[in-house]
């Protein structure tokens, strides 16, 4: 029961994790969020949700569980024997705030109680892995566009993507064509709608 003069806490309450990031780590997040105008925080919680969700991240870190866990109905057995893992960073390093929903934290802390660290550690850990996992930084770039363009213009740089992947020796993500669509710098004073149309444009066949 609630006391009197007591703040009712939030259901949707999110909870802060601030992790120390490898200056490389930090430097590719930081583009992230540079090239798709989205705060910091946002990304580094869609990369950390992504991989907390996928199998192959979960299968390479179930090889340091110390203890075991379930996770997405799947158990993973825990072995005292396994490697630690690295509890600090040993080169330089640089902070970043990142806030999750109750659900998601307690995802991490879970991960955390079977590597046998602190849910800080283990997020600065998820956030090194989903940076380098191709398939979460191109669906966090899809998912950007899906919400920032229009239907026709998603259709056309599908299609784009698909016929330069055809006939190029290199495998073209979404993140790859975003940068390529708009430079290093975005003009402040132009929205992406803009810049997809004249880019659209200017590569019809």
């Amino acid at each position: 029961m609630q006391k009197v003069g007591e703040r009712k806490t939030r259901s949707d309450k999110k909870r802060t994790v601030i992790p120390v990031l490898q200056l490389d780590i930090k430097d590719a997040i930081f583009r992230l969020s540079h090239v798709t105008h989205t705060p910091i925080k946002d990304v580094c919680e869609y990369l950390v949700v992504y991989v907390i969700k996928d199998r192959e991240t979960l299968d390479i870190l179930s090889r340091q569980f110390k203890r075991g866990i379930t996770l997405n109905t799947t158990h993973y057995f825990g072995d005292l024997n396994s490697p630690p893992i690295e509890k600090r960073i040993k080169t330089a390093t640089v902070r970043v705030t990142v806030r999750f929903t109750g659900q998601d934290y307690d995802t991490i802390s879970a991960l955390a109680y079977a590597l046998d660290c602190t849910p800080t550690r283990a997020t600065s850990i998820l956030l090194s892995m989903a940076i380098q996992n191709v398939a979460a930084v191109n669906a966090y770039v899809r998912d950007y566009l899906v919400d920032e363009l229009s239907e026709g213009q998603l259709r056309e740089l599908r299609q784009l993507l698909t016929y330069v992947n055809r006939y190029s020796n290199d495998n073209h993500s979404w993140l790859t064509l975003l940068s390529a669509i708009i430079g290093d710098i975005r003009p402040a004073m132009r929205s992406l709608r803009e810049i997809v149309n004249e880019f659209i444009r200017n590569h019809k066949r």
